[in-house]
């Protein structure tokens, strides 16, 4: 037998698990030394033999395949220094009894694959120390109890539940949760407004999530969000403006969300994203042509979106001066090679024909001066990247009525009758014709245009 010897047993079948309690030398050997045990394929037992109870230093405890566990004594509690309860493919289990939750060393919690499952020990928020919690497939759990929000040292949560139609509102109440997967919740309709309180969340995964029809509207109030993976929420048709406020997000990735139209125009508010993978989108029918302001973003993933051909990409991810490779339907796109699609389009603007302002000729002049700059030296200096991406910004898709016009429709207006346009113009001919030395660019211009990019982006919203 396996757990001959051994202060970590692993026990196979029934006939082992009887051996193993009924061989009193044995027993009284490992009764003060047992720190670990594993149960596997134990089909005939309803219930933990009291036994097991008695491994008072026992830190961790795993049943696995015990189709025909109900229950779980009380008795369990006596366990006082267990760490880690690990319970996968126990059928017949239905509840975890309320003596559970004075288990206060308890750090991790799975219930994986217990299809009868249906209910949570009302007080678990009295695992004060618990770190992680997983239940995953547990098929017959329709709601969690409000004193989950007790867990105040809960780092990830994962929840793989079919029939869960909602998360209790105190789940703002985990202060210290880095992590939440949401898997084949399939009933889940929306998330609990309560999320965006989330001071310390870096992860949030939704995977077939197929209810779920919009995420809060103060989603971007999360700071901290670093990767954000939505997969197969067909139900989900829009993504709320203010996840364009998550300053911190590296990486988004959406997959398959059939009844997406749009992403916000206010994508480039997204400073840190490296990471944008958008696949298998049927409904979304463009892409914002603000993308291109997204200047730290290196890779740019979008295959198999039914509605989104290869020309419909904004010409405006050339100004991504950080982007590295551009995917499109599983074909590779570098660097120089996306400047010599793109670089004719943008020259060969005709401003007669076309009032676009992302095609006026400060934009045309501030990408030429990009090229140039990158085949000279090879890089961007960080404060050229910083300053031009901000004017671009200003000049790019913002809707207010002077940027809406062709150039040569100002021509009869006198100058002064657009003072921000003027000073957009002036501080972009001072970047690209006067001053080439950007490692001390004036903070006066920076906080101006930053002021006038704020005013704009506000005029756009409204």
């Amino acid at each position: 037998m396996d757990f001959i010897d051994s202060n970590n047993p692993v026990i196979n079948n029934n006939d082992e698990l009887m051996e193993f309690l009924n061989n009193s030398v044995l027993y009284r050997k490992l009764y003060n030394n047992i720190t670990s045990l594993t149960i596997y394929d134990c089909n005939e037992i309803t219930i933990i033999p009291e036994g097991i109870f008695n491994f008072i230093n026992l830190e961790e405890l795993k049943l696995c395949h015990c189709n025909a566990l109900s229950s779980i004594s009380n008795s369990i509690c006596n366990l006082t220094n267990l760490t880690k309860l690990e319970l996968h493919n126990c059928n017949a289990l239905t509840s975890l009894p309320e003596s559970l939750c004075n288990l206060t060393n308890l750090k991790h919690l799975t219930i994986n694959v217990c299809n009868a499952f249906h209910t949570i020990p009302r007080n678990i928020g009295n695992l004060k120390n618990l770190n992680i919690l997983e239940l995953t497939t547990c098929d017959s759990l329709i709601e969690l109890p409000e004193s989950l929000g007790n867990l105040t040292n809960l780092t990830e949560l994962y929840i793989f539940c079919d029939f869960l139609t909602k998360l209790p509102e105190s789940i703002g109440n985990l202060n210290k949760l880095e992590q939440i997967e949401l898997i084949t919740c399939n009933s889940l309709k929306s998330l609990p407004d309560s999320i965006c309180d989330l001071t310390n969340l870096i992860n949030i995964t939704l995977y077939k999530c197929n209810s779920l029809i919009s995420l809060p509207d103060n989603i971007g109030n999360i700071k901290t969000l670093d990767t954000f993976n939505i997969y197969n929420c067909s139900s989900l048709k829009s993504l709320p403006d203010s996840i364009c406020n998550l300053s911190s997000l590296t990486s988004i990735a959406i997959y398959m969300c059939s009844s997406l139209i749009s992403l916000p125009e206010s994508i480039c508010n997204l400073i840190n994203l490296t990471e944008l993978i958008i696949t298998c989108n049927d409904s979304l029918i463009s892409l914002p042509v603000s993308i291109g302001l997204c200047s730290n973003i290196q890779k740019f993933k979008i295959n198999h979106n039914n509605k989104i051909l290869f020309g419909d990409i904004p010409e405006s991810i050339i100004l991504c001066i950080n982007l590295k490779l551009l995917i499109y339907n599983n074909h590779i796109y570098y660097i120089d090679e996306m400047r010599d699609i793109w670089y004719p389009k943008i020259m060969s603007y005709n401003e007669n024909n076309n009032p676009n302002p992302f095609y006026t000729k400060p934009i045309i002049d501030a990408y030429s001066f990009i090229k140039w700059n990158y085949k000279t030296h090879n890089t961007h200096p960080i404060n050229t990247q910083n300053t031009i991406t901000t004017l671009l910004l200003i000049m790019q898709n913002i809707h207010i009525q002077n940027l809406n016009k062709p150039r040569n429709s100002f021509t009869n207006t006198p100058r002064n009758a657009f003072p921000d346009t003027i000073l957009i113009e002036d501080l972009m001919s001072n970047i690209i014709y006067g001053n080439y030395d950007f490692i001390n660019i004036n903070k006066s211009i920076q906080e101006n245009t930053y002021n006038i990019h704020t005013k704009f982006v506000k005029n756009l919203t409204i």
